[in-house]
This record gives C-alpha cells, structure tokens and sequence, in this order.
C-alpha cells in the first residue's frame, strides 16, 4: 500500500483561483464562422478537487513509544523499545534518533485496516547494555505525503541497579579512646530506603543514617564495623577495620 495514490488537501477554491480551462493550440479546429478549442484530457480539471480515483492523504497519529515516558531496565539489561504510528495513508515510515542522530537496526511490520486504504506501521528497536546512557532521550518520528515535517514522540532511558557504596572512615590511624567517623556514601537507582550499621555481625542501633560517629578502642582494630545500604533492587553490604594504637 506505500504506492496507494492520493493527494495532499487543498483549500477550497475561491473566485479569484479557480483553474483556468487551457487550450492546446495543436488542437484548434478551423470552421467557416468560429474556431473551437478541444483541450488535452484533464486540462480542465481544477488542481484544487482531487484526480479521478484519488483521495487525500492522511497523516499518522502521533507516534507512540509504548511504556513511555519514562522507560526502566535494570543495569546490564538490553533495551527494547516498540514505537506505532497508525491511521496514515499511505503507511508513515518511522525512524528512530538519538542525540540527532539516526539509529539504525530496527525492524517494521505494517497493518492494513478495514477500510484497505489507511495502514499502521510498529517498529522494534533493540540496543546492547553497553550502548545505553542513564538519563538518555531516544526518539521515534513518523511521516508521510501528508506530513513530510514529521511527527515525533520520545522516551527518557532510566537505568536502574542496586545500591553502590564505599566506606571510608576518618581520621586513621587513630589512638584508642578517640573518636572516628565512619561514612557509607552510595550511589543507588532508585533511591536508598535504609542504612543498617553493625559490628562484628551485632546491629548497631544508635546508628542511622549514610554516618556513624563512635569513640573506639583495640577491639575496632579486628572487629570490623559494617554498612548494607538497601533500595528496592536490593542490599549492598560493606565492612571497615580501624586502624587503631593503643595507648
């Protein structure tokens, strides 16, 4: 159906812009009172109503990027986006960009409807995890005859994993019966829910939050201080000796 024959819309013509008849010279037939113009075949048409066997043009929908705006995978994971475009005649075409770029390698299938003129087109995307940017924007533009401009949708890529996280404590090396601050900073996707402080395996239940503040002593030295940070993929758990002299 990418050949059906149509037409982009025109506005209705007016008393100043209604087609003119032309005549074709070659075609003048000379008689004794008068001379008659016989024109070509279609020469009469106004440009304005469409051809014979024609019908307009119609643009797609706006494209859809299914499970837009927003779309969420797990680190490691591959991306698949699936874009549809429907109701056009003749059937859009979609491309798919990125930073203004075209992405190549996606694939189409087209759907004609009832009415066997106007089609849908659906387009699968795929791109490999180490091709994918947390925060990226990815676009799908549709056009046809009636729309060579295009019409575009687009998602946001959200890269999500658990809770990566390091422990560093200061000062140290330290004296015992001094204090020391230990702080567990995590980068997560989504969001932490809860820190969990321990020593030697023991909760330790004043403390909250990314710090621990604590007075240490020789146990700190092979006793080692914990922290598991958890969102909603999961734990990540992280444990620190201190360097502690003794008095």
């Amino acid at each position: 159906m990418d050949g059906a024959e149509c037409f982009e819309a025109m506005p209705s013509p007016t008393s100043t812009n209604v087609a003119k008849p032309l005549c074709d010279p070659t075609s003048i037939l000379q008689s004794n009172t008068s001379s008659l113009c016989k024109t070509a075949p279609g020469a009469l048409e106004d440009r304005h109503h469409p051809p014979r066997g024609g019908s307009p043009c119609v643009p797609p929908d706006d494209p859809i990027i299914m499970g837009g705006p927003i779309i969420s995978l797990r680190a490691g994971d591959p991306l698949n986006l699936t874009c549809h475009a429907d109701n056009a005649k003749p059937a859009a075409s979609i491309i798919w960009m990125r930073k203004g770029e075209v992405i190549n390698g996606a694939t189409y299938s087209k759907t004609l409807l009832r009415d066997g003129k106007r089609e849908s087109i659906m387009s699968t995307l795929f791109i490999a995890p180490s091709d994918i940017e947390n925060g990226e924007s990815i676009v799908c533009r549709a056009t046809n005859k009636a729309i060579p401009s295009g019409k575009e949708t687009s998602v946001t890529i959200d890269i999500q994993h658990p809770p990566l996280v390091n422990l560093s404590v200061e000062p140290q090396p330290v004296l015992e019966d001094n204090t020391v601050k230990f702080h567990c900073s995590a980068k997560a996707n989504p969001a932490v829910t809860q820190y969990r402080w321990a020593k030697k395996g023991q909760v330790i239940k004043e403390a909250s939050g990314d710090f621990y503040e604590t007075i240490v002593d020789h146990t700190f030295f092979f006793e080692p201080v914990s922290c598991e940070v958890t969102n909603a993929l999961g734990s990540t758990n992280i444990s620190r000796t201190v360097d502690v002299y003794c008095k």
